[in-house]
């Protein structure tokens, strides 16, 4: 993949990704760095031309997302995607193995992501997938996250039987979740 940075002034820096896999142009804004992808095929002057038709929406973008991170930091704490993703998920993974281990739950496999907007997920085929950025939560609602997806190993879905289920396994998981909620994620 071939990519090089511009910067402008009323948009900041944008990096172009050439991709033999993107079948349309493609647009991620961030506060900092403005990303397009750009199919094979295109050139970078009307890669240009198509970026500047959107300066408008990019610049309506980083606005909200100004707006959204000052919100969330007057709301609560910001977490942040860890540095070293390899040594989180070793972390992550090793604490799921000793707590599925010590309340007697088997799931099929582990992964950890770079998520967005969820802290950890559970399939119906017992796959759990856990946020990278928990490594920087304290130990107390990262084990939550986690015990709350080995309850769903039981039972699916929020419902009062779940509550029971998690109850179980973690002290106050309501107060917990509370706890967890002043967390955002970016």
């Amino acid at each position: 993949m071939h990519s090089w940075l511009r910067d402008y002034d009323d948009i900041g820096a944008v990096e172009f990704r050439l991709s033999g896999r993107a079948r349309r142009m493609r647009l991620a804004v961030t506060e900092d760095l403005v990303r397009l992808t750009i199919p094979q095929g295109h050139s970078p002057k009307t890669a240009e031309a198509w970026l500047r038709q959107h300066t408008a929406w990019i610049m309506d973008c980083k606005v909200k997302q100004a707006r959204l991170r000052e919100d969330q930091t007057s709301a609560g704490l910001i977490v942040t995607a860890p540095p070293d993703r390899a040594a989180a998920q070793r972390q992550l993974t090793a604490r799921l193995a000793e707590l599925a281990e010590l309340h007697g739950l088997s799931y099929a496999r582990a992964s950890v992501r770079n998520q967005k907007t969820r802290w950890g997920s559970c399939s119906s085929a017992g796959n759990i997938s856990l946020n990278s950025r928990l490594v920087k939560l304290p130990a107390e609602l990262r084990d939550y996250v986690i015990l709350h997806e080995l309850a769903h190993l039981k039972i699916h879905g929020h419902g009062p039987d779940f509550w029971r289920e998690l109850g179980q396994l973690v002290d106050n998981p309501r107060q917990l979740r509370r706890r967890l909620r002043q967390y955002h994620i970016v």
